[in-house]
């Protein structure tokens, strides 16, 4: 797309450039517009970037590996699915950061789900109490009905095996 222009290039620079010069210039430009795309794109197919990059696949993947690979650029290639995504660089500090606030999350979650259990064992328990003592009950006034009411029951209250029932 752009190799007349850059045939032109090479002889505007005070003449004609030797093929290593002109090779060094069209890897520049090359790591250049990758740069570029990687601002504008966080995903892109290889072939979309090959096309942007007036490349073959087998360059553009070169050259993309090469940035990587010298920890010019921070992406990810998946070779099965054609597709390179973007990211932007993470000092140590972020990812510590990242680390920390996402175990704080973590944490927080399993706080809240023991309190939940917690909280849902304590129902159960006062449940189990609430019937087991209506069972209780319910037996004592059958007795009561069965054998008549004691005379100590006067005032009310009807204690057996020291356990207090109103009636």
């Amino acid at each position: 797309m752009f190799k007349d222009e850059f045939e032109n290039e090479k002889n505007m620079l005070g003449g004609s450039l030797d093929e290593r010069a002109a090779e060094d210039l069209r890897l520049r430009v090359i790591e250049h517009n990758i740069h570029i795309v990687s601002r504008y794109y966080s995903r892109v197919t290889l072939k979309k970037l090959g096309d942007l990059l007036c490349l073959t696949l087998q360059e553009t993947e070169k050259h993309l590996s090469d940035m990587v690979v010298s920890k010019a650029l921070v992406a990810k290639i998946d070779r099965p699915m054609g597709v390179v995504c973007f990211q932007t660089a993470k000092d140590s500090n972020e990812i510590l950061n990242s680390w920390a606030t996402n175990l704080e999350m973590q944490v927080k979650l399993v706080e809240k789900s023991c309190h939940q259990i917690h909280k849902e064992t304590m129902v159960h328990k006062a449940a189990l109490r609430a019937r087991k003592f209506a069972s209780e009950v319910e037996v004592h006034c059958y007795l009561l009905l069965l054998f008549g009411l004691p005379k100590a029951v006067s005032s009310g209250i009807y204690f057996v095996a020291g356990k207090a029932f109103p009636l």
